[in-house]
């Protein structure tokens, strides 16, 4: 298997999930949700903790991470 992709959404072999691309509406919609989220974290932190996101593609298609 080296060299060879086999990275792709479920049942499909070949291709990434760089593939799939998110209408602007579903990007507006997943930055909405992670908002939310960091701004529900950081009520329950002291004053002088940074809670941040970041939106990338990985290996199942688009991935919200926040910290």
């Amino acid at each position: 298997m080296n060299g060879t992709d086999f990275a792709g959404a479920p049942g499909i072999i070949g291709g990434s999930s760089n593939d799939v691309e998110l209408s602007p509406d579903e990007k507006r919609g997943l930055r909405r949700a992670v908002a939310g989220i960091v701004s529900r974290t950081e009520s329950y932190l002291p004053d002088g903790y940074v809670v941040g996101s970041e939106l990338t593609y990985g290996s199942d298609g688009p991935e919200a991470t926040v910290a």
